[in-house]
């Protein structure tokens, strides 16, 4: 608009006063190009088409003479100038048609070879049984979802899609190399169901001590094994037995425990009692069961009593020593007490 007058787009209703772009003119009553001439992106302009493909041209617009596939060119030595191409990814100059002709892609119908899509591949146009062209893969590829593809790679041979690596069960394609699925691993060439995959007897487990669940249908360890890291590690069966990984160590003791030196311990703040790991809890701190109270290596002198760890009745508790007695001790710690206090009397009088 001039501010004054609303002015019209290409094929919108117009008059002469109205339709004022670039070789535009009313036709009909419609604001148009006129024949050979084409819309501009700004809907207001003509642009001029080229009539050949090596003749110049500024804009995509001015080549669409030859089609959608067209597109004007870069510019090319020695004065720059632009000319009309065919955008080669898509499509092909057809000399007969005189126009940027879109290629076919697999499985499409066809007329001649060059109809197919270009590429490294030498993709043909060979009658169906019906005498209709369709472009085909060469011989030893396969149509997979429009693309000519390998089948039966396997295991670590390089792939495309997942649809080629069927020489080997359970891979996919990932990193362009057929790789073993989730759930599976390699091992000798085959992809073997890791603990937790899928299987259908003992025998698709491989992995030691593995066996097929039928409740699940997923390899798992055996009885009296445990997982770690993909492995099965035996259940120990003590605090003597030996360990190789903290897990045997866990299962056993609790989560406040490690394998050390092949000796299942307690971890740092934490001691046995009752088979198991617990916080070291000392005397009148609170408690929830005796387990956790912590008497150095006299743990069983002191027992949870009303929520505090106490000492035992059979231990009574010495004020002077800090610590929970024998009964026999505790009348020789108090005789002692007294004879030293009744020596410091006379020694003072």
């Amino acid at each position: 608009s001039d501010g004054s007058v609303c002015l019209a787009e290409l094929g919108s209703p117009a008059t002469d006063a109205t339709c004022v772009g670039f070789l535009a003119e009313v036709i009909n009553g419609i604001c148009t190009c006129p024949a050979n001439v084409y819309f501009s992106e700004n809907m207001r302009d003509c642009v001029k088409a080229t009539r050949r493909l090596t003749d110049a041209c500024v804009t995509d617009e001015m080549c669409h003479t030859f089609g959608a596939a067209s597109r004007c060119g870069p510019p090319q030595d020695p004065w720059g100038f632009r000319t009309c191409e065919c955008i080669t990814e898509h499509a092909v100059w057809d000399e007969s048609r005189s126009m940027c002709r879109l290629f076919a892609g697999v499985g499409e119908f066809c007329e001649i070879n060059s109809d197919c899509l270009a590429g490294v591949l030498e993709i043909e146009c060979v009658p169906n049984e019906e005498g209709q062209g369709v472009c085909t893969c060469p011989e030893g590829l396969t149509n997979i979802d429009g693309l000519c593809l390998t089948s039966g790679l396997e295991l670590d041979q390089e792939c495309q899609a997942t649809q080629e690596c069927t020489g080997t069960p359970n891979t996919i394609c990932s990193g362009g190399k057929c790789s073993c699925d989730a759930g599976y691993q390699a091992l000798d060439g085959v992809c073997a169901p890791t603990i937790g995959g899928t299987c259908a007897r003992d025998s698709d487990c491989t992995i030691e001590h593995t066996v097929c669940y039928t409740d699940s249908w997923t390899c798992q360890c055996g009885l009296n094994f445990l997982q770690y890291n993909d492995e099965c590690w035996p259940v120990l069966q003590g605090t003597s037995s030996s360990c190789s990984v903290s897990a045997q160590c866990t299962a056993l003791l609790g989560n406040s425990s490690s394998c050390v030196e092949e000796t299942c311990q307690c971890d740092s703040g934490y001691h046995l009692r009752d088979g198991r790991c617990w916080p070291q809890t000392g005397l009148f701190s609170s408690c929830s069961r005796s387990s956790e109270c912590y008497l150095n290596d006299m743990s069983d002198r002191v027992q949870c009593r009303n929520s505090i760890c106490q000492c035992s009745f059979d231990y009574p508790y010495s004020e002077e020593l800090h610590t929970c007695l024998t009964a026999s001790a505790s009348v020789n710690t108090s005789s002692f007490f007294v004879l030293l206090i009744a020596l410091s009397y006379i020694m003072l009088n």
